[in-house]
């Protein structure tokens, strides 16, 4: 009983000391208050009241690329950028009038993007990229007359061979207004890059890294007074192209004052060594916020942003007639000696279809037909296949699909057969001119290297290969023996000869084979003269070739759109190429 009556005693102590404690600690906690509100208050009052916090995001250096004996493409350089603050801005009207007359912009796109909606008040909006040091120097002495705007340095893509690899390259640009909430862009932030056509958007998700961001506390004069949180910028990765720079640009240099494509091919794995077209287009426009009237001004050159070595869709002429020859030999409706009539035209029910040459070639053989490029010969041709072997061997051979080369907006091209013709029976007149590359037919520039290179290196069909970090891709194999692969390679031999259709494409000391194409854009019935059709009426150029026959190392495609004709103005553009790969690469691996 005793013991109890002294432990309940104690718990009273315990309980009085505990009390005391706590009205202690509340004292404390209420002295606290009334210092920091009524001592303090005004103090805290002005710091609040001029002190922001300004939210900035810091976007990672993108990987570099090189190509393939590591010389750089596209690397990352410093640019000075000026940046806005919304929230902070206490005049806008004084600060869009100020920012227009010292960077040279319109105040109506800098009011466009200080006033959107979608930006958060405290985010920083970029307003101007890659600005000189001399404009530089006037925001910082104006800098009390811009509060919330304020110059970041961020890293800029720069394109070393500028308009000469976009084809290649690519660009990166800014994510637009409304691009956030697509879903396709979920993973991006208001004032990140994104790649754009190319490498760039490619293998955008190797080169760029992931960004970073800080929340600092400023005052009054735009200050930085406190770092709240900072996430540092990850770099993206590197990557290897199996472009050759220095024939990348003479390619493309042979394209200026001409609309069309040049593609340039290893056959033996697929690299893609080359990929030139015109007209084309400086990368380095999209580093800065761009301007609807920019983009405008761009399409008005004929299309620049369209890859035509993956995008644009031709008829390939009489390359196709390649493709004939195998198809002919591999059904056994034809051999490579024997004849057919040629007399200038041939009549196919009540249509008459005629020869380039229309006096005529007379008698010949599959060499003969091939060399000098007898629509005649063909149309007997393709009469003895039938239409339904002739889209079975070209599906084969890698036209009407994608080739799945690692850039974006490949088309796939068209392969017309009589379940395609819907509306009307499918005409023995449709197989005569698809039998020379005509009639329905489309294809694309890298379709048609990956088929000369097939022929090239005995008949496989390599995946287009862009990122030399990537293994070598069979994805096909040309449907006919060996043995005809050979007697198509003598044939098209014979193409670049003395007498031969791409004879302007000889380069002494170097075997080459090759087949020309002169492809009709529209019917001029009316117009004898060449000079007299509108450019825009007037046949495309194209060629195709390899060489060295016996152990090719370079295959391509040329295609000049508007030009003429294939062996006249493809052909002797190909010649420089053969010329310029024998001076500098035969032999470099």
């Amino acid at each position: 009983m005793l013991c109890n009556k002294k432990e309940t005693a104690n718990v009273k102590k315990r309980i009085k000391r505990l009390a005391w404690i706590l009205l202690a600690g509340f004292l404390v906690i209420i002295f606290r208050l009334w210092y920091l509100q009524l001592i303090k208050g005004n103090q805290f009052r002005d710091r609040a009241k001029s002190n922001r916090i300004r939210l900035i995001h810091i976007n990672a250096q993108r990987g570099r690329i090189y190509d393939r004996y590591k010389n750089i493409l596209v690397k990352n350089v410093r640019s000075f950028n000026v940046l806005a603050v919304p929230n902070e801005i206490k005049d806008i009207d004084a600060t869009v009038k100020l920012l227009s007359e010292t960077l040279g912009l319109e105040q109506a796109f800098i009011t466009r993007k200080l006033c959107n909606l979608s930006h958060k008040g405290y985010s920083a909006i970029k307003l101007a990229s890659n600005i000189s040091l001399e404009k530089v120097t006037l925001i910082e002495e104006r800098s009390s007359l811009l509060p919330g705007i304020f110059i970041q340095i961020e890293p800029r893509r720069k394109y070393i061979l500028g308009e000469s690899a976009a084809y290649i390259t690519g660009h990166v640009r800014q994510i637009r207004k409304g691009e956030i909430e697509k879903k396709q862009y979920h993973i991006f932030q208001y004032n990140e890059f994104k790649g754009e056509g190319g490498v760039e958007e490619a293998f955008d998700n190797l080169l760029k890294g992931s960004d970073g961001g800080k929340q600092i506390e400023v005052n009054s004069r735009g200050e930085q007074v406190a770092l709240l949180v900072e996430k540092k910028p990850e770099r993206g990765s590197n990557i290897i192209l199996a472009i050759d720079k220095h024939m990348q640009e003479f390619v493309s240099k042979l394209l200026e004052d001409k609309t069309g494509t040049i593609i340039v091919m290893d056959p033996q794995n697929g690299d893609i060594l080359a990929m030139a077209g015109s007209p084309s287009y400086d990368p380095d426009i999209f580093n800065a916020p761009v301007l609807q009237t920019d983009l405008d001004a761009l399409e008005k050159k004929d299309a620049p942003l369209l890859n035509r070595a993956v995008s644009a869709l031709y008829a390939p002429g009489s390359i196709f007639k390649i493709l004939m020859v195998g198809a002919g030999l591999k059904h056994n409706v034809v051999t490579y000696n024997q004849k057919l009539e040629c007399e200038g035209h041939l009549k196919i029910g009540k249509d008459i279809l005629y020869c380039w040459d229309r006096a005529g070639h007379g008698s010949m053989n599959m060499s003969d037909a091939i060399r000098d490029s007898c629509d005649v010969y063909f149309y007997r041709l393709g009469l003895k296949l039938g239409i339904d072997r002739i889209a079975d061997f070209a599906d084969a051979c890698g036209l009407g699909k994608l080739t799945g080369i690692k850039l974006p907006g490949e088309k796939s091209g068209l392969l017309p057969d009589k379940n395609w013709r819907k509306k009307r029976p499918w005409y023995s007149g449709d197989t005569a001119l698809l039998s020379i590359g005509q009639s329905y037919l489309l294809v694309t520039p890298i379709q048609l290297v990956s088929l000369i290179s097939a022929v090239a290196n005995g008949g496989i069909i390599y995946r287009p290969r862009i990122l030399s970090q990537t293994q070598p891709e069979q994805i096909g194999k040309l449907p006919c023996s060996k043995e005809t692969i050979r007697q198509i390679k003598k044939a098209l031999c014979e193409v670049v000869s003395d007498k031969g259709t791409g004879k302007f494409a000889q380069v002494k000391g170097l075997e080459i084979a090759g087949k020309t194409s002169t492809v009709q854009v529209v019917k001029m019935r009316h117009i004898s003269k060449y000079k007299d059709i509108p450019y825009k009426f007037r046949d495309h150029a194209m060629f195709v070739a390899f060489a060295p026959v016996k152990n090719p190392q370079i295959a391509l495609v040329v295609i000049v759109e508007h030009g003429g004709e294939g062996g006249k103005v493809a052909a002797p553009i190909a010649k420089q190429i053969f010329k310029w790969y024998i001076k500098n690469r035969n032999g470099k691996s």
